[in-house]
C-alpha cells in the first residue's frame, strides 16, 4: 500500500506504561490514520530499577493493537545508543517525532539522533514536554543542550515550555500546540455509573458525594499536601466535600499518610494509591465533579486534556502553563499554590457548580486534537529544500484570483494575489526551479487563442521579475477531455517539463495547487504536496493527497523563509 511518508516515534510505549507511553501510542494511531507510516522505537531499559520511583515501569495491559513497537533503546548503554542510531540511519524515515521529558534522556537521545542524521535526509522534530525539569540534578543544562542541538525543530504544549526551549534554542523554528485530549479512554459515562464501577473496585465513594479528582503520580511538585491542607479548611470540611486521590507515589508515601492524619482527614479521602491502569481511567474521572491540579510549578499536564475530553471542570494552580490552558471561570477556576486560596477556589466551584463550566469546556477543547499536533509535527519536518528542488505551481487561484464561472481572457484581468510576488522572489532564492502547470480550457473553448495566452504568461513572468521573482517554465493544456494525459491531474505536464529540465527529480519537488486536482497530479509523480486554500477554504483535512496546506502561496513561502 503507498503511503504518504514515514514516521519514527522515539519514545515510551508498550510494554512500559504511564501517560508518556499512552501519548505516544494514541500519536502513532493518528500518523497511520491519515495515511502514513508509522513505528515506534521505545525502551528497552527506559530507567534503572534504582532511579525508577514507582512499583514497576511495565503495564499488564495487552499490547495495543495495529501498532510496531521496538524496544530497542536502552538510555545508559552508549554501544546501544550507537547501533540504534545506524538503525535508524539505514531506516531513513522521512520524519523522527522524539519526546523530550527528562535530562537523563539528552545522552542517548542526542546521540541516537545525531547518527540518524548521517543519512542526511531524515528531519528530526521533538516534542519537548519540559526543557528545564520539574526537579533540578547535576547535568541538567548540558544533558538539554546535547539533545536539542540534534534537532531541527521543536513542538512545545504551553507557553513555559516554549519560553524556556528559547533560552537554549533562539532560533531554530519551533510551534506551540495545545495538548491533544486523550481521546482513547472511551466516551464519557454519567456520574453515577462511574461511581458505581468504583464501589465494585471497594471505593467507598456515594452517589451524592461531592467529590474532587487527584489523578496521577504523586511527587512533591504536584502539591497533593496543598490539597490536603484546602480540603482541612473548616469551610470545605463543613461542606462534606471529599478528595480522591487515583495515582501512584513515586516518593516516600509515609509524609503524605502523616499529614491526613494530623490534619484528621481519614473519612474526607478516597485514596486509590496504585498504578491507575488506562481500562480504569475513564471510571475515576467521572466519577469525579472537578479535577484539582494544586501544583507547585508545572509545564503543561496530560491531566488536564483528560479532564477537557471527560468535560470535567479543572481547579489549577496559578503557575507555568496551567492558567493559559484553564482559563478562569470558563472551563474551571486558577487559585494561587497555597491551601487558603486552593480552598476557596474548591468553595467557588461548588458554589457555582458543574453545569456552569459545561458550556466553556465544550467550546474550548475544540482546539485540542490530534490531526492539528501531526499538522505542526509534519510542518516542521518539511525536508530541508534548496536548490536542488523543483516548485510546481498551479496558476489560477494560486498566482492570481480565479474568475469565478469563466476564465482570464487577458492581462487587465490578471489581479495578482496580495504577497504573491513576495512569495515567489522567497520561492526563487529556495527552489533550483519554478514551473507553472495549468489547465486553460478558454483556449480549447475558442474564447481565447494561444497567442492571448502567452501575452497573459508573458506579461505575469516580467511582473514576478521585477519584484526578484522568476518562473522558469509554463505549461499548458487546454483539451476538454477531462481524461486527457497532459490535463491536471493527468501527469502529462510534468514529464514534459522533466524533458525540458533534466534536473527535474519528481521526489525533491512540491505541487503547489488550490484544487485536489492539483494534489493528484503530484501525487502521481510522487511529489510533496501543498495545498493552497484561497478557493476551497472548507477542504476536509487531512487528505490522503494532501501533505501539508497553506491559506495563501506567502504562507507557504514564509515557512520555507523560517531560520
Amino acid at each position: 500500500m503507498t503511503t504518504k511518508g514515514s514516521v519514527v516515534i522515539i519514545g515510551p510505549a508498550h510494554p512500559l506504561r504511564g501517560g508518556l507511553a499512552t501519548f505516544d501510542q494514541r500519536l502513532a494511531r493518528e500518523f497511520l490514520d491519515e495515511g502514513y507510516d508509522c513505528v515506534i522505537y521505545s525502551f528497552s531499559l527506559q530507567y534503572p530499577s534504582f532511579l525508577f520511583p514507582g512499583t514497576t515501569q511495565y503495564s499488564t495491559d495487552p499490547p495495543p493493537e495495529g501498532l510496531t513497537i521496538f524496544s530497542r533503546i536502552n538510555s545508559i548503554n552508549p554501544f546501544n545508543w550507537w547501533s540504534v542510531g545506524e538503525e535508524l540511519r539505514r531506516r531513513r524515515p522521512d520524519i523522527v517525532v522524539v519526546r523530550y521529558w527528562l535530562p537523563l534522556m539528552g545522552p542517548a537521545l542526542g546521540t541516537i539522533l545525531r547518527r540518524v542524521k548521517k543519512n542526511r535526509y531524515t528531519r528530526i522534530v521533538a516534542i519537548t514536554d519540559n526543557v528545564i525539569p520539574h526537579e533540578k540534578r547535576p547535568g541538567d543544562k548540558p544533558f538539554t543542550r546535547y539533545f536539542l542541538r540534534a534537532c531541527d525543530g521543536f513542538v512545545t504544549m504551553s507557553e513555559k515550555v516554549m519560553r524556556d526551549l528559547r533560552t537554549f534554542q533562539p532560533d531554530r523554528p519551533a510551534r506551540q500546540v495545545n495538548h491533544p485530549l486523550y481521546d482513547n479512554f472511551g466516551a464519557p459515562i454519567p456520574i453515577t455509573d462511574a461511581r458505581k464501577l468504583l464501589r465494585e473496585k471497594g471505593v467507598d465513594i456515594g452517589d451524592k458525594d461531592r467529590v474532587l479528582l487527584f489523578f496521577g503520580f504523586i511527587r512533591q511538585y504536584k502539591g497533593l499536601d496543598i490539597a490536603l491542607r484546602a480540603m482541612a479548611d473548616p469551610r470545605v470540611r463543613n461542606l462534606g466535600i471529599r478528595l480522591l486521590v487515583a495515582g501512584e507515589f513515586y516518593e516516600d508515601a509515609a509524609p503524605y499518610h502523616q499529614l491526613i492524619a494530623e490534619l484528621g482527614l481519614g473519612d474526607r479521602l478516597l485514596l486509590r494509591t496504585d498504578f491507575i491502569p488506562d481500562s480504569e481511567v475513564r471510571e475515576y474521572v467521572c466519577a469525579a465533579d472537578a479535577v484539582i491540579q494544586p501544583y507547585r510549578n508545572a509545564t503543561q499536564s496530560g491531566v488536564t486534556p483528560l479532564a477537557y475530553h471527560f468535560e470535567k471542570p479543572m481547579i489549577v494552580s496559578n503557575v507555568g502553563g496551567l492558567p493559559a490552558l484553564v482559563p478562569h471561570e470558563k472551563v474551571g477556576l486558577v487559585a494561587e499554590p497555597e491551601p487558603t486560596s486552593m480552598a476557596e477556589a474548591i468553595l467557588r466551584f461548588f458554589t457555582l457548580g458543574t453545569s456552569y463550566f459545561h458550556p466553556g469546556l465544550q467550546s474550548e477543547k475544540q482546539g485540542y486534537s490530534w490531526s492539528r499536533l501531526v499538522e505542526n509535527l509534519l510542518l516542521l519536518g518539511i525536508p530541508k529544500m534548496d536548490d536542488s528542488w523543483t516548485l510546481f505551481l498551479d496558476r489560477d487561484g494560486v498566482i492570481n484570483v480565479e474568475k469565478e464561472g469563466t476564465y482570464i481572457l487577458h492581462y487587465g484581468e490578471f489581479v495578482f494575489y496580495e504577497g504573491v510576488k513576495d512569495a515567489l522572489r522567497i520561492c526563487s532564492q529556495v527552489f533550483g526551479r519554478v514551473v507553472v502547470v495549468t489547465n486553460q480550457r478558454g483556449v480549447g473553448k475558442g474564447m481565447m487563442t494561444k497567442t492571448d495566452l502567452q501575452d497573459i504568461h508573458n506579461k505575469m513572468i516580467a511582473a514576478i521579475a521585477e519584484t526578484g521573482g522568476r518562473i522558469d517554465r509554463v505549461y499548458f493544456e487546454d483539451s476538454l477531455d477531462d481524461d486527457h494525459p497532459r490535463r491536471k491531474p493527468g501527469p502529462g505536464m510534468g514529464h514534459d517539463a522533466k524533458r525540458d529540465l533534466p534536473d527535474i527529480d519528481f521526489s525533491r519537488s512540491v505541487m503547489a495547487g488550490n484544487n485536489l486536482s492539483d494534489m493528484e497530479f503530484g501525487r502521481s509523480l510522487g511529489m510533496y504536496t501543498v495545498f493552497i486554500r484561497t478557493t476551497n477554504p472548507e477542504q476536509p483535512l487531512p487528505h490522503p493527497s494532501i501533505d501539508l496546506a497553506f491559506n495563501s502561496l506567502y504562507d507557504f513561502a514564509k515557512h520555507l523563509h523560517r531560520p
